[in-house]
């Protein structure tokens, strides 16, 4: 399975929850997954 987190605000809580969504990602074991971020100031 392939799996998309798209970050684009640089709020506080931002890498919270990315890092949140990247541990379910590594516990689900076959899941590959992509980081996209559209906003050039993160």
């Amino acid at each position: 399975m392939v799996v998309y987190l798209k970050i684009n605000r640089n709020e506080r809580y931002t890498f919270r929850n990315l890092q949140h969504w990247i541990h379910i990602m590594e516990a689900l074991k076959r899941v590959t997954y992509y980081i996209l971020c559209d906003n050039d100031s993160l």
